[in-house]
């Protein structure tokens, strides 16, 4: 262990089980807390973490329970306790949850899992910022794409740097500690933010957009986002982001199936939305227009097989005389008209 880590040291693993581990105070913690010279280190709140050294790595876990007793004070009058501080027992109960080890080229690795535990009376030690980044994976936030030019060999890169890390907010259990995500893992797979209604879902996408956009050497390039923006929120939040990136080449479309916005923006490209015919199936035409099964969809069906029978002139005409007739059987053709003029 490193003089660095002796001066961590909070406490020692006084019990140990399958699945967790029970951590001992050192005494003069007060409030569970300690100052180190960086800053003030919470340790005691749930789903925290603290670390354990482990021959040549850190054992890291996760804090599940926290308690504090008063030695001196017995359990037979209860009504009579005053907790003392400076004689209670407080101690933690963690769960381990992986390792964090050194790479080959100096960098920490953190990897889930757990195949051996720390030995009794082993020290444990407050977590830092730098291993929370490398348990969420997010240590480099930016990093230099190399185009191993001659000046690059020489040792006079110049290369662009490209953004790996987004940050989202401010973490609630370590103060002052910014959340940060991976951009390629985040926006490279399926994700959801949930939450009731006014709880902030749509104005947490649009902040996200907006600060990945602005940040410098434009990471975003090449980047599409599409919306579907029924109650008009996004497109406040994006009618200025061009003007707003430092390189001011953002290309904003917004397109609408009612009234297009009054107002001229620069970079921003407002058209009517259309949807061509052709590209629609006979699933889609059946649930755009609600065709019943028996009546409606065979005349679809059959329309649609004669399309690709005839020439392109007789295309719209059979395909329009379908949807007539479609429409003109049921009851509410009224609010069918309406869906059918974004594609007529």
């Amino acid at each position: 262990m490193t003089k660095e880590d002796k001066q961590r040291v909070i406490g020692k693993v006084v019990a140990i089980n399958s699945d967790r581990f029970s951590v001992e105070l050192l005494s003069g913690l007060d409030n569970f807390n300690v100052s180190g010279f960086d800053d003030i280190h919470y340790f005691a709140q749930l789903n925290s973490y603290v670390i354990v050294p482990y021959q040549n790595y850190y054992l890291v876990a996760e804090v599940s329970g926290v308690r504090e007793k008063d030695l001196n004070v017995p359990f037979s009058n209860p009504t009579d306790q005053i907790l003392s501080k400076i004689q209670a027992d407080k101690s933690l109960e963690v769960l381990p949850i992986g390792t964090i080890k050194n790479a080959k080229d100096g960098s920490l690795n953190f990897e889930f899992g757990v195949s051996v535990y720390p030995t009794l009376y082993s020290d444990v030690l407050y977590i830092k910022e730098k291993e929370l980044d490398t348990i969420f994976k997010t240590e480099n936030i930016k990093v230099q794409i190399c185009k191993d030019s001659e000046d690059c060999k020489k040792g006079k890169c110049d290369c662009k740097f490209r953004y790996t890390s987004l940050p989202i907010g401010k973490s609630t259990i370590f103060p002052d500690y910014e959340v940060k995500l991976d951009i390629d893992k985040f926006f490279g797979s399926h994700s959801a933010i949930l939450g009731n209604t006014g709880s902030g879902k749509s104005c947490t996408i649009a902040s996200m957009l907006q600060t990945l956009y602005k940040l410098e050497e434009n990471s975003a390039t090449g980047s599409t986002f599409i919306f579907f923006d029924v109650n008009g929120e996004y497109y406040e939040a994006f009618k200025h982001l061009n003007s707003k990136n430092p390189q001011k080449d953002i290309e904003v479309k917004f397109y609408s199936t009612s009234e297009l916005p009054v107002e001229k923006i620069e970079g921003v490209e407002c058209k009517m939305f259309e949807l061509p015919h052709w590209y629609l199936n006979i699933d889609e035409w059946s649930l755009l227009l609600k065709a019943s099964e028996r009546s409606q969809l065979p005349v679809l069906r059959n329309a649609l097989g004669f399309t690709s029978l005839k020439t392109d002139a007789h295309f719209n005409h059979v395909v329009s005389k379908a949807i007539q007739q479609t429409v003109s059987v049921i009851d509410n053709s009224a609010a069918k008209g309406q869906r059918m003029h974004l594609i007529l």
